[in-house]
Formats: structure tokens, sequence, C-alpha cells
């Protein structure tokens, strides 16, 4: 047999076998199983029979082939031919059952006939990934090896067929969502507007080269852009505690920074220019409870032996802890708004609670040296500290902040998600 081929030449080729196919279709992000690099000889060997018994048999093929070209030993070597005889004829079955499934995939509706082609191109190529490397397999002397001869079948012909029918239907699926765009696109509004645009994106996803669908994208995506504006926070707790205006402020700003750069379809306006947008989002904060919380003291007694002016001597001291933390519960609404229409495009509740101050301290009676003792020695920072007073409400508010912002910076980023892309 002919020597292995290298490790990168063989991820190479099963990752080339989705790239021209996998840029048209939105439902397929990665090709064919690719093999780990790096590895050592017993993760390929585990890795094999862990996806073997997970009935991925392709993909035990290639770490397999990998483990018995890094075998080093006779017993390794014989274990993972058997395992090759066993693994090829069961990928063989699988395969054809697999694609028998997928080419009698419903035509309708389209986009999953074309995922189900696709799928099937992806096995093929994975099948001919497997038959590269069994046919590159090192020749290596084994006495109790099993003969590595396999009735390798050639895939190319039926992978052109495969690849031929994909093209049929990806051409159908494209005119179907340009169609369905023509028909969006008759409404002017945002919300049809943005329809549009995604059925056009889909057209060009299977026919990049639909010259129709990318006249109408670019005379749809004016229309369809949601320009937002945040309004400034509204405070219906009964506590004048917000500072609307910074805190408002911080909302966008801490959601600009998380913006995707692929979000092409969304813009969020700088403050007050509420003017220019066609989509309107009011944070609030509805409810507001603070709660002053004393915590039971806990009391230790401690007692060390130790020497002092050479003398033995037992040091003895009770130390009380006391500990008191703030409570809080804060309710708050984010609700967006088409300008144009009123009408609400979502409403989401934001709940918040936590404990953003705590505070402890300790008194003791007894001799305070038996803190100097090693397992006593922590006492010492809280015999050191005097209760302070509760922090004010405005103090625990600015505390929360930063978690209060990011809850409705995230409710803004959900929705620019949704609609920007």
């Amino acid at each position: 047999m002919k020597y292995i081929i290298s490790f990168g030449t063989l991820i190479a080729f099963q990752l080339f076998a989705s790239t021209v196919i996998a840029q048209r279709t939105p439902w397929i992000k990665t090709g064919p199983q690719s093999l780990m690099a790096g590895k050592g000889e017993r993760f390929y060997c585990t890795k094999a029979n862990q996806l073997a018994k997970a009935g991925n048999y392709r993909a035990a093929i290639l770490n397999a082939c990998q483990c018995y070209t890094m075998a080093d030993n006779q017993k390794k070597l014989k274990r993972t031919a058997e395992r090759l005889i066993e693994y090829v004829p069961l990928a063989k079955s699988r395969s054809a059952d697999q694609l028998d499934e997928l080419k009698n995939t419903p035509a309708n509706p389209l986009d999953k006939k074309a995922e189900a082609i696709f799928k099937g191109i992806n096995i093929i190529k994975e099948q001919m990934a497997v038959r590269t490397a069994l046919e590159n397999l090192p020749d290596k002397s084994c006495k109790k090896c099993p003969p590595l001869n396999f009735d390798l079948q050639n895939y190319e012909t039926g992978l052109k067929e495969w690849e031929s029918l994909y093209q049929e239907v990806a051409a159908q699926a494209a005119q179907a969502h340009f169609e369905q765009a023509q028909t969006h696109a008759n409404d002017r509004s945002r919300s049809q507007s943005l329809q549009g645009v995604r059925s056009c994106r889909m057209a060009l996803f299977y026919q990049p080269d639909h010259d129709q669908a990318k006249g109408l994208l670019a005379e749809l995506k004016p229309l369809a852009m949601t320009h937002m504006a945040v309004t400034l926070l509204k405070n219906n707790t009964g506590l004048n505690l917000v500072p609307t205006v910074e805190w408002t402020h911080a909302i966008i700003n801490e959601t600009r920074k998380k913006h995707s750069p692929k979000l092409d379809l969304f813009q969020l306006l700088p403050f007050d220019q509420a003017e220019r947008a066609n989509v309107l989002f009011h944070p609030s904060l509805e409810n507001l409870i603070i709660g002053e919380k004393r915590n039971e003291p806990t009391e230790k007694k401690c007692e060390c032996a130790t020497k002092i002016d050479g003398r033995e001597v037992v040091l003895k001291a009770t130390v009380t802890t006391y500990s008191k933390q703030i409570d809080v519960t804060i309710g708050g609404l984010s609700t967006i708004r088409d300008k144009t229409s009123d009408l609400t495009l979502a409403r989401k509740p934001i709940e918040i609670s936590g404990s953003p101050w705590s505070y402890s301290w300790a008194t003791y009676s007894g001799d305070k040296r038996t803190f100097d003792c090693k397992k006593y020695r922590f006492y010492k920072r809280f015999i050191a500290k005097k209760e302070v007073a509760y922090p004010t409400d405005q103090e625990v508010m600015n505390m929360m902040k930063g978690e209060i912002v990011k809850k409705f910076t995230e409710k803004i980023i959900q929705f620019s998600q949704k609609v920007g892309q």
C-alpha cells in the first residue's frame, strides 16, 4: 500500500468538500467530519471507539486510520485493524441508508429538499475522504493482523448526480424566495420590507448571481432599516433615586460596545434623536425594594498554647462576629414600539435581585494575644473594624446601576439581532 497522505492534506480535502455549496446555504455551517490536529495515538483510538458507539462510522474510520498510522506495537495494530474491518461495511450500509432517506425527501418545501441534498453531498464526500484514508494506509508489518482488503466504492459519479440535483433544486428555491420577496415589496412598511430583504437573501444563498434578487435587495434595505432611539429611563418606583439621563446614556453606550458589525439592518441612534427613529425603546423601573438585614451573631471560643518568655502559656479569648447586608429587588419593563404604527413590537419584564453590600466586624473578650496564633489570625481584621451605618438608598442604587443597565442592554441586543441580520 502507498504511504499515508499527510494529516493536513486529509483535513484540507474534507473541508474543501463543502466550501462552495456551504456558502449558499443558511442551514449548514460545517462540512464533513474532520480530524482534530496535533493529538496522540491514544486520542485517535479512543475517539474512533466513541464515534463508532454513536453510529458515526465514517468519522470513526478516519480516526481509526490515524490511530493505525501512529500505532507502534503489534497489539495496537491488530486491535485497530480489527476495528477498521468492522467499521468499513457498517459505514457503507449506514451511508447508503442515509442517502436513500435524504434522496426521498419530499420536494415541498424546497428549503428542506435542498438541505437534504446538501447533507447527502456531504455524506458522499465524507465517504470519499474515508476511501482516501483507507487507500493510503501505511504498509506495516503485523503478523497477527487480519488483511486490510476493502471493497471501496467509486463515488465520483454519484457525487456529480447529487451536485446536479442540488443545483436544480437550489435554482427553484432561489426563484421561490425571490417571488416571495416581490410580494413583500408591494407594502413599503418597515416590517414587510424586512421580510422582503430576508427573502432576497435566501434567494441569494441559493443563487448568488440572481441579479433580480440583488436589485430588489438594494431597493428594500433602506426601507427595512430599524432606526432605534432609546427614550429616557422612566422611574415609576416612587423613589427619586435614578438620574435618568445618565443611566440612559449608559444603556446606549453599553449596547454600542456589544453591537455586531453584521447588523447592517439595525442602527442605534444617538441620545435625543427620537425624531429620526422608526422604533423606540422605552426602559422603565416599576418597583424597588431595599431591605436592611442583620444576621445572627456567631460566637467562637479560641484557645491556643504558645511560649511567652520561655514559659508555656495557654491563651484564651471569645470572639463574636457580626454581619449585615442590603438585599435589593428591582422590577422593570422594556417596551419596544413601532413609531409609525404605535404597535408594541416587544414587551419584556426586567427582574433583578441581589445583595450589593455586606459588612462584617467582630468584638472579643479575653486575651487579645490569642489572635496572634496562626489558626485565629484571620480574626484580627474583623476585631479591628467597627460597625458602620447602612448605605443610603441612593448609594445602593448606584451599586445596582451596572446590573440594571446590563438587563436593558440585553433586551436591545436581543431585538437588534432578531431584526438586524
